[in-house]
């Protein structure tokens, strides 16, 4: 092989992608995508598509973007510890 070639290159081994690790919203954010709004909860995306199909938090549509409404997921977290009391 030529020194110019890269031996690495054509290989077929495909390299696992480290996990995405999505940041809660900046304090004061009113809206949010749903990733980064279950992270603010400290729970999973199906768990945030449940909230929403069972009305407990706001989706809004803005344009094709669904957003959280973040007053809704900390009304939400409200009343879970407000029970728990």
């Amino acid at each position: 092989m030529p020194a110019d070639q890269d031996s690495s290159r054509g290989s077929g081994v495909k390299r696992a992608r480290p996990p995405r690790r999505h940041e809660p919203p900046p304090q004061g954010a009113r809206l949010a995508p749903i990733p980064n709004a279950s992270a603010r909860g400290g729970w999973g995306r199906t768990t945030t598509y449940d909230l929403i199909r069972k009305g407990e938090i706001r989706l809004v549509k803005v344009g094709r973007r669904s957003l959280i409404d973040m007053a809704s997921v900390d009304a939400y977290i409200d009343r879970l510890l407000s029970v728990g009391k």
